[in-house]
């Protein structure tokens, strides 16, 4: 029986559960920084504000990355499989679950490579990833999908404000203390007491047993809350508030509610514990991937020194849980994702461009270079990432998209109406276009009036192409495809207007999905030279799995770069 207890022993710490020895020996970094724009790296790098690309680079390749139609979701989702989006099925930014196809970090798992994926978009509700660790990304949801603004100087916003997805209430106050509320899930909702100290300029926030004292322009840290239906339904959350103005009137902003990592509704990573254990080493981080303020600073509600306030700290959210997983050294292939930049391009865009019609000289003077720090702030990350690795460790930055400043909003639902096809054309949200069978009639009709449409203000064509699905997508998911997708001009992006164009005088000042694929690539940056000269999204998944020596699945669209 001593015999068999010492080989049990042995067994359960060595082969049977205890420390795995690593099949591989080699590793592979991949970090995508969505929205960065080759044109934008190409400048900046030649001005020597990115010395940690451009020595990224030297080494290896610096190259335009071809992408999607429709460049948003569905270049994430080619990049995670490998898939034109005829097979994986995601076509623009919807809110799906997975993408159809397998990711190549399952299939690199299940072959025995250990794997980080962390905050990647399209991967929620997370996948099980055999040797791996996969913490969810977009589209990951809040807890009631709408952040909160309370004002004291107008009586009659109360409710859901459509246009920009927020929930307003006035706040009466009565010998400078108001009450309202915060909603959550399932019609529960938690009070909030303001107590308004008018000289001070300040304010305490109570909400679920929390007292909160800011000042005018600071941002509180995250809060945790509880909606409880009874004593055994909780749903817990994260919220942080702004006090935006607190002088004749008092004005206060609170975040979309965030899954608390600790205690999700819902698995929030693979395994399921993981996501709490990266709350046990870093603290809150926000679950929401949009988290940034855009649309709130789109509607005026917050300044531009708000909103960067907390984007810079939801870029610190980001880098921090991938540079905790790279510390511990525990996976053969690592992924992480970090999206500020793009949603700061978004908002910011107008202001580093002086013939952009939403254009402000006194903002361009405190923030027009807001921008380019985003992008020496990612070149920093980039820079630490690569401290971090082993010397002759592959590493690969990326995005999906670049971006284009947005000057005119075409209104593509009028249009369609003025050329009679009310009835015959259904749009998605991302500029495909359904036909009905009468639409199918007259088809290359309106692909013809489409690519013919001219600005009258500049004579240029709003529309460089419409592409029919069979001619961009091939698979099984093809006939889910829009028939047509547009491929908007770089300066336009659909959207409503008084007129079909309309000059875009929004904060939302630049975009990507509505463009023509071909004039937004994303860029790819390694140092290992690549060995073609038009990589692809697609070509990521089949180069991963190259590196480690692991079977490319027959579906696979792409083609090793190294």
């Amino acid at each position: 029986m001593r015999v068999l207890f010492v080989g049990l022993l042995i067994c359960m710490t060595t082969a049977c559960g205890g420390p795995r020895s690593p099949q591989y020996h080699q590793k592979l970094v991949v970090l995508g920084i969505d929205g960065l724009d080759p044109n934008l790296v190409s400048q900046f790098m030649h001005e020597g504000k990115l010395p940690n690309m451009r020595k990224l680079a030297a080494g290896g390749t610096l190259q335009r990355l071809e992408t999607t139609p429709s460049p948003d979701a569905s270049a994430w989702a080619s990049f995670a499989t490998g898939m034109n989006p005829g097979k994986h099925g995601i076509f623009g930014n919807e809110s799906k679950s997975l993408p159809s196809g397998t990711s190549f970090w399952t299939v690199a798992g299940n072959t025995g490579v250990r794997s980080s994926v962390l905050m990647v978009p399209m991967t929620f509700p997370p996948e099980q990833v055999r040797n791996g660790e996969l913490l969810a990304g977009a589209p990951t949801p809040d807890l009631r999908r709408s952040f909160y603004y309370f004002s004291s100087d107008v009586r009659d916003e109360e409710g859901l404000h459509a246009a920009d997805g927020g929930i307003r209430h006035a706040l009466a106050f009565d010998s400078n203390v108001a009450n309202s509320r915060v909603e959550g899930p399932a019609g529960l909702s938690l009070p909030v007491t303001v107590f308004w100290n008018r000289s001070g300029r300040s304010a305490t926030i109570e909400i679920d047993g929390n007292s909160i004292r800011l000042d005018e322009g600071e941002w509180s840290k995250w809060i945790d809350i509880d909606f409880q239906a009874n004593p055994f339904s909780h749903q817990h959350g994260l919220i942080e508030f702004c006090l935006v103005r607190a002088t004749s009137s008092l004005a206060l902003y609170a975040s979309p509610i965030h899954w608390n990592p600790n205690r999700p509704p819902e698995p929030l990573s693979w395994p399921t514990a993981f996501a709490a254990d990266v709350f046990e080493r870093v603290g809150p981080y926000r679950t929401l991937v949009w988290s940034e303020a855009t649309a709130a600073l789109d509607a005026g509600l917050i300044d531009e020194r708000l909103f960067l306030d907390d984007a810079q700290r939801a870029f610190d959210d980001r880098t921090q849980v991938i540079l905790q997983r790279l510390e511990t050294n525990t996976w053969d292939l690592l992924v992480g994702q970090v999206d500020t930049l793009d949603h700061i391009q978004h908002v910011m865009w107008r202001l580093m461009d002086a013939s952009h019609p939403g254009y402000d000289r006194a903002a361009a003077a405190r923030f027009g270079e807001t921008i380019e720090q985003m992008y020496r702030r990612a070149d920093a990350f980039v820079g630490a990432v690569a401290a971090h690795l082993p010397g002759g460790t592959p590493l690969l930055v990326l995005s999906g998209y670049g971006s284009h400043g947005v000057t005119r909003t075409f209104d593509l639902h009028q249009w369609l109406a003025l050329e009679g096809m009310t009835g015959k054309a259904i749009l998605t949200g991302t500029g495909g276009i359904i036909l009905t069978p009468a639409g199918r009639a007259v088809e290359d009709h309106l692909v013809a009036r489409l690519t013919a449409e001219l600005d009258p203000a500049t004579r240029s064509p709003i529309v460089t192409a419409v592409y029919r699905r069979e001619a961009v997508y091939s698979g099984p998911q093809t006939p889910n495809a829009p028939d047509l997708q547009l491929g908007l001009a770089p300066g336009y992006r659909i959207g409503t207007g008084a007129s079909v164009l309309t000059t875009n005088h929004r904060k939302w000042s630049a975009d990507h999905v509505f463009l023509d694929y071909r004039s937004v690539p994303g860029v790819l940056i390694s140092n290992r030279p690549s060995t073609t000269n038009n990589p692809r999204v697609v070509d990521i998944a089949p180069t991963v799995l190259q590196h480690f020596g692991v079977p490319i699945p027959r579906e696979v669209d792409g083609r090793p770069l190294f």
